[in-house]
């Protein structure tokens, strides 16, 4: 279930960064992703092991994913089911662009058993900028806005209820480099909720601090840190439960090589990270342009598979 929550992340993170890439015309999806080529179609299966039987692992499909890329590597569609405990969850998404090449969208649509809107996108017609988003909700007949405002490192995301009224606040701020350095969100009144802080090293790499706080009593519920190698891979996070010190949980990861799609060691700890609970070895087969055709993933306590993804992909004909 963790993957599948990591999984929700990525896809929100592509569509948030999608936006400021928009507004910065940096990067493409297929950049953030961290796919190699011109890659058409991205899919994958992620199955877990319900059991053992006669010594082999009995795979069951937990859910799966599929992606479509224009020719310039920008997101056109996406689905996601999920067949968790033999009930099927499906979600669908499909973006419109106004200019294909610089990944400048126009309008896209959403829909899943339990949501259904429609976001359109407005730019400024000089700067390229993203200006406004407004997102249509026919499951719960509301319209509600979000406005961009920019100046020198700093970019403000004003989000409006269907009143008008603002509900949500979010800063960014940005080095000299164009990174983004915090990114806090406040409540209507004015009161911080989720924070964000990244601080970059010399050699490449970085390290993430989280503050996650519930938005009714603006009480912290989890702190995270996470450091980052020069390659952009997770090599330690740490999470601290309700804000507790005390309360410590995480893993760090042990990488066979430098390439980012390198097999690894994975070690999950609490209280420290000298105290490791459980041990797994996660393998990766690699297609012959470097992505990932294969993943599975070993518990070493038992030196049993606890779960294997299998990936496809398509590319475009140069």
């Amino acid at each position: 279930m963790k993957k599948l929550l990591l999984f929700f992340c990525l896809i929100f993170f592509i569509c948030c960064n999608t936006e400021t890439k928009e507004t910065t015309k940096i990067e493409n999806d297929l950049t953030l992703l961290k796919l190699k080529g011109k890659v058409k179609k991205y899919s994958y299966d992620v199955f877990e092991v319900e059991s053992y039987k006669f010594g082999e692992p009995q795979f069951e499909l937990n859910y799966s994913v599929n992606f479509v890329f224009n020719s310039f590597g920008f997101e056109k569609k996406y689905s996601f089911v999920s067949h968790y405990k033999n009930s099927t969850s499906i979600s669908e998404d499909s973006i419109e662009y106004s200019d294909s090449l610089n990944g400048i969208r126009s309008k896209r649509t959403y829909k899943s058993d339990y949501s259904d809107f429609v976001n359109f996108f407005q730019y400024d017609s000089i700067s390229k900028k993203l200006t406004t988003v407004k997102t249509v909700d026919s499951k719960n007949n509301t319209t509600k806005i979000r406005n961009f405002e920019y100046e020198k490192g700093i970019e403000r995301i004003s989000y409006y209820d269907e009143s008008n009224e603002l509900d949500e606040l979010s800063v960014k701020k940005f080095d000299d480099k164009g990174r983004v350095i915090e990114e806090v969100d406040y409540d209507k009144d004015g009161f911080e909720l989720d924070e964000m802080y990244t601080f970059y090293f010399n050699d490449g790499s970085k390290k993430d601090s989280v503050v996650e706080r519930f938005t009714d009593t603006r009480k912290i519920y989890n702190i995270t840190t996470t450091l980052f190698d020069n390659s952009d891979r997770v090599i330690k996070e740490t999470t601290y439960d309700d804000g507790k010190l005390d309360d410590v949980e995480g893993y760090y990861t042990e990488y066979d090589d430098s390439n980012y799609n390198s097999s690894y060691n994975l070690f999950k700890f609490k209280r420290n990270s000298e105290v490791v609970l459980e041990k797994f070895r996660v393998t990766k087969k690699l297609d012959n342009m470097g992505n990932v055709s294969e993943e599975v993933k070993l518990n070493l306590n038992n030196n049993k598979i606890v779960e294997k993804t299998v990936y496809g992909y398509e590319y475009y004909l140069d």
